[in-house]
């Protein structure tokens, strides 16, 4: 017999059983492949109004390998928290960014806090450029380029002068910068050196300063950077004339120097007073500093010399000093206040910096050598001719 059921012209299907949830149980239905087959009779061509799953379509997938995966309730509160942000990738051209802007930011701050000081100092060069003549200017030898890359030589004149006094070049130094080789070299002349002046005859290296006083004239340091071009053949490109004063400001401006006193000495000052210096480190002042560098009746001119170079030395290294950086542009303001130069101060500072980067044993020291002598009473250095040039042939890096 047939049932009733056997007619119908459709299949009935029984549902499986659903296993038991869990109270705080979330069912997922993890989704299939997407399948190929057309959609089934009756669902909605465009997606829209889909029919409820029944729990049999559910467990089995509705026929499309679909699963039913059940979440406890702890596994649902760290799936339902929020993901961690996802950590931004670090660009390696931060850093070189961070520095740049760390040096804009200080060359700005040091330019604003250095400007003023910089016209300050500026307006000093200014001041002692208009002391030399077009006669002096006229004797120099023009650079071959900037100094920053090209050799340049300076005659640096130490002028004693007092009061009623026409002044002496009591101290004659060449220095050379060469920038190539990284060197800088000091070639000293005994001021008692006798030379040939032109147009004067032979005398003392130090009297072309004064050689035209005689006839009415002023102080001559074109002639003496003639003389000194002609008695040692090296082209003189700058001039710089120190007045005695300016190194006395210049050792109060650093708070004075420590320099070693090789051997006691002394001196008798303006007022008829005798100043002793003992043997041994001495700290000067100013007028310390300027009274040892004048006393030259102890001994002969190359002790003279020695005891200048020691001065010079020992106010280089208090200028460097980290404590005085900041006072640099007044420090220089006062030096300058006793110099007559033709170096502008961009010259000025670019000398300073090949001195900075100059190490220290590529600083060379030279003394021109001779013979102290008398003629017809007068102290005099004969000069070594051979020895004289090959110390040229070293000053020019020859």
């Amino acid at each position: 017999m047939t049932r009733p059921e056997d007619d119908k012209p459709y299949k009935v299907y029984r549902a499986g059983r659903v296993p038991r949830r869990r109270a705080g149980d979330v069912m997922l239905v993890e989704p299939a492949a997407p399948s190929k087959k057309r959609p089934a009779i009756g669902a909605p061509a465009n997606g829209k109004g889909r029919r409820r799953q029944t729990a049999a379509e559910t467990d089995r997938g509705a026929g499309n390998g679909a699963r039913t995966v059940y979440q406890s309730g702890a596994e649902k509160d760290a799936a339902g928290a929020e993901a961690p942000r996802r950590r931004r990738r670090f660009r390696w051209w931060y850093i070189p960014l961070a520095l740049f802007i760390i040096l804009l930011a200080f060359i700005v701050g040091a330019g604003v806090w250095a400007y003023p000081k910089y016209r300050v100092f500026d307006k000093a060069v200014k001041k002692s450029n208009k002391l030399v003549t077009s006669a002096t200017r006229a004797a120099l030898t023009p650079d071959k380029g900037s100094i920053l890359f090209n050799p340049t030589t300076i005659l640096i004149l130490g002028v004693d002068q007092r009061p009623g006094d026409v002044g002496r070049s009591d101290t004659i130094m060449l220095m050379r910068f060469d920038p190539k080789t990284h060197t800088i070299t000091q070639l000293s002349i005994p001021r008692d050196m006798r030379v040939d002046i032109p147009g004067y005859g032979f005398n003392k290296i130090n009297a072309a300063y004064s050689a035209r006083v005689m006839s009415g004239g002023g102080p001559s340091p074109d002639l003496t950077i003639k003389t000194v071009e002609q008695f040692t053949g090296v082209p003189i490109n700058h001039i710089m004339l120190v007045d005695f004063t300016g190194l006395y400001r210049m050792v109060n401006a650093v708070g004075g120097i420590d320099v070693y006193v090789p051997k006691t000495v002394w001196i008798v000052n303006s007022a008829g007073h005798t100043i002793t210096y003992a043997k041994g480190w001495r700290h000067f002042n100013g007028i310390d500093a300027l009274h040892y560098a004048r006393i030259r009746k102890v001994d002969n001119d190359f002790f003279r010399m020695a005891r200048q170079q020691s001065v010079v030395q020992a106010l280089e290294k208090k200028i460097v000093q980290p404590g005085n950086f900041t006072r640099l542009p007044e420090i220089g303001r006062k030096f300058m206040s006793g110099v007559a130069t033709d170096l502008t101060t961009r010259q000025i500072i670019e000398l300073a910096y090949l001195k900075w980067r100059t190490p220290a044993g590529d600083n060379v020291k030279m003394v021109m050598a001779g013979t102290p002598t008398y003629i017809y009473g007068i102290d005099y250095v004969i000069s070594d001719k051979a020895k004289n040039l090959a110390m040229v042939h070293t000053f020019l890096g020859e």
